[in-house]
Parts: C-alpha cells; sequence; structure tokens
C-alpha cells in the first residue's frame, strides 16, 4: 500500500498473490460495483468499478481468469 498525500491509497498484488476475489455488492445506475481483493499477505482492499456497459463483470471475469486456481482445502475428520 502506498498512500499519496493522505488521501489517495494505492495498491498492487501480484495475480498468484490474490487468494479471494468477493463482490461485496452488485453495482446499479447509481452505485458502483464494490469488490474486495485477499492476498497471501493478509492485506484486504476495495475496487470500487463501474457497471456502465458491464464493464464491471468483464473486469471481474478478466481479473478471475488471471488468478491462479487453489486448490480446494479438504478439512480432516478427527474420529
Amino acid at each position: 500500500m502506498k498512500r499519496i498525500e493522505g488521501v489517495l491509497e494505492v495498491y498492487a498484488a501480484n495475480y498468484e498473490d490474490v487468494t479471494e476475489i468477493i463482490v461485496v455488492e452488485e453495482g446499479n445506475f447509481i452505485d458502483d460495483t464494490i469488490v474486495e481483493i485477499n492476498t497471501t499477505d493478509d492485506d484486504v482492499f476495495l475496487l470500487f468499478l463501474s457497471p456502465l456497459d458491464e464493464g464491471d463483470q468483464t473486469f471481474i471475469n478478466e481479473l478471475r481468469s488471471r488468478v491462479p486456481s487453489k486448490p480446494a482445502q479438504v478439512e480432516q475428520l478427527t474420529l
């Protein structure tokens, strides 16, 4: 994270460091779509995406296609 003049926060993460992409709130003609990004460093940041011309869904789909899929965790049952 980088803070510029105390106002703007800039985050960056490599695709392989992204652990989750969560749509927190679907956008509409007034509000942006809010997407939460979680990383392997336990950083969390939000993306605010315009739903205009379904640009938010295009971006989310492209992001998901670039993030390597993680193997599903298997819970071990203790008997």
